[in-house]
C-alpha cells in the first residue's frame, strides 16, 4: 500500500511541530519556534488545495478544542494531495487507565514523566493525564478513524514506526507506549 498518487507534490508537513523541525519537513506550529510558519490553524494553512504528500501531526491534535477538531482535519486533508497521508498522533486516552492504576498502586516510578518540580504522586497523575494542561480533547483511536473516514480519507490504526500507506509518515513516530498512531489516505 506505500506510495502517492502521482499528483503529490513530494511537500512532508510537521503540523503542530514547536522545537521538533526535521530536515525535508515544512514545519508548522501556532507559536514561533522557529519554524517555517507560525499561525493558528483555524486560520487555515498558507498550502495549496493537493500541494502536500504527506502531513504528520505529532502530539498537537488534543491540544485543540472538541469543537475545532473537525475543521482542523478537514484543514489537513485539503492541503494534502489525493493518495496522499495524514498521520495524527495523540495522548492515548486509556494509558490514563493505567496512570490511576499506578496512582492507586502508589507508583511514582509509572509515569513516563520525569519532573522533579512535581514531587507527589497525585501531581504526576494530573500532570500526565492532561500533558501539563495542554490536552483539551482526548481521543480514541476508533473516534479518530472515523472522523478521517468522515473527512474523505480511507483510514487505519497504525502502530509506532508502521505505516499501512506510506514509511515516510512514520518518521516523526514518538513515545510509542502511550500514543494512538492513526492515518488516512486520501481518496
Amino acid at each position: 500500500m506505500d506510495g502517492v498518487s502521482p499528483g503529490a507534490t513530494g511537500l512532508r508537513v510537521n503540523w503542530g511541530s514547536a522545537f521538533d523541525q526535521f530536515e525535508g519537513w515544512w514545519a508548522s506550529d501556532i507559536d514561533d519556534h522557529g519554524q517555517d510558519h507560525v499561525g493558528d490553524i483555524l486560520d487555515g494553512l498558507p498550502l495549496a488545495d493537493g500541494s502536500v504528500e504527506i502531513l504528520v501531526a505529532n502530539h498537537a491534535l488534543q491540544m485543540l478544542a472538541y469543537t475545532d477538531v473537525r475543521s482542523t482535519l478537514a484543514e489537513f486533508v485539503r492541503v494534502v494531495a489525493p493518495g496522499g497521508v495524514v498521520r495524527v498522533i495523540v495522548g492515548d486516552i486509556f494509558g490514563a487507565a493505567g496512570a490511576v492504576a499506578a496512582y492507586r498502586r502508589g507508583d511514582p516510578g509509572w509515569f513516563p514523566i520525569v519532573d522533579e518540580a512535581e514531587p507527589t504522586l497525585g501531581g504526576k497523575l494530573s500532570a500526565y493525564s492532561t500533558w501539563y494542561s495542554a490536552a483539551r480533547t482526548l481521543f480514541t483511536a476508533g473516534w479518530l478513524q472515523n472522523l478521517l473516514e468522515e473527512h474523505g480519507c480511507e483510514a487505519a490504526v497504525a502502530e509506532h514506526g508502521f505505516s499501512f500507506f506510506s514509511a515516510a509518515s512514520t518518521e516523526l513516530d514518538t513515545r510509542p507506549s502511550e500514543s494512538i498512531f492513526v492515518e488516512g489516505r486520501k481518496r
